[in-house]
């Protein structure tokens, strides 16, 4: 199914390639309208998301910084201690957290 067929031309004594299937241009047409869909799953599924109830502009500050610092340090190649992986625990995991996926902090 994935080879090219060919036909041979008997007054030139050629060979050519045959024409494509007529799926071909169906196949072409859909192409856009797919990428379309797409794109519009895509910001659909990264569209702004409301903050939780119980969100606390505070604590989000406090856990961004203790974010950072440990992930420089773990980027960096450094082990974590016993009170380093718990504080990236707790980051990673905030109380306002509403899904299982872990928290990131830009």
């Amino acid at each position: 199914m994935s080879e090219i067929k060919w036909a041979y031309d008997e007054t030139t004594g050629s060979f050519s390639a045959l024409p494509a299937s007529p799926f071909l241009l169906l196949a072409l047409i859909s192409l856009p309208f797919l990428w379309l869909i797409g794109k519009g799953i895509n910001k659909y599924k990264f569209r702004p998301q409301p903050l939780p109830p119980n969100f606390d502009p505070k604590l989000y500050e406090q856990y961004r910084l203790i974010y950072k610092r440990l992930k420089a340090k773990r980027d960096s190649g450094q082990e974590f201690d016993y009170v380093d992986g718990i504080q990236w625990s707790q980051v990673r995991y905030p109380p306002w957290r509403t899904d299982s996926d872990p928290w990131v902090y830009d």
